[in-house]
């Protein structure tokens, strides 16, 4: 009987340290992600939109709804929940990120403009924030000319 509590119980520890592996990971990877400078150029393969990964699209689509819902005469605390809504969202397009090479790069040249675009979104001048909102706007609609 001991034999199977003990046998139990390292089956349960050998299941969570692989877990604990990939949170370090994460971690590591949001840090990586976040301190990549803004500066790159955005460009096609070839003429061709870059593959992305299921992740990725269906985060940009979120996104998209997230905008599509929204009021532009909201008020500036409406402005800030979308905008927390969308840099959620943001986050966890980079969490699950699994592109590698030349098409990693185009994505993070695309996605991480969006920064400034939240930030605008906050602002206290209604104006600012409605040029946040349009930018952010035209910025996700060009996902399809960049990536599939």
């Amino acid at each position: 009987m001991n034999y199977l509590i003990v046998c139990g119980l390292l089956v349960l520890v050998g299941c969570t340290i692989p877990d604990q592996k990939v949170e370090g990971e994460e971690t590591r990877t949001e840090q990586i992600h976040s301190s990549e400078p803004d500066s790159g150029e955005l460009s096609l393969n070839s003429g061709e939109p870059w593959e992305a990964n299921l992740e990725t699209t269906e985060g940009i689509g979120q996104m998209r709804d997230k905008m599509d819902g929204f009021d532009q005469e909201a008020d500036q605390a409406s402005y800030q929940l979308l905008s927390d809504e969308l840099s959620q969202e943001f986050a966890l397009i980079f969490k699950n990120c699994t592109m590698t090479g030349p098409a990693h790069d185009q994505l993070h040249n695309y996605l991480l403009p969006m920064r400034t675009h939240f930030k605008q979104m906050k602002s206290e001048n209604l104006e600012e924030r409605r040029t946040g909102y349009n930018a952010l706007r035209e910025r996700l609609n060009e996902y399809k000319v960049y990536f599939k």
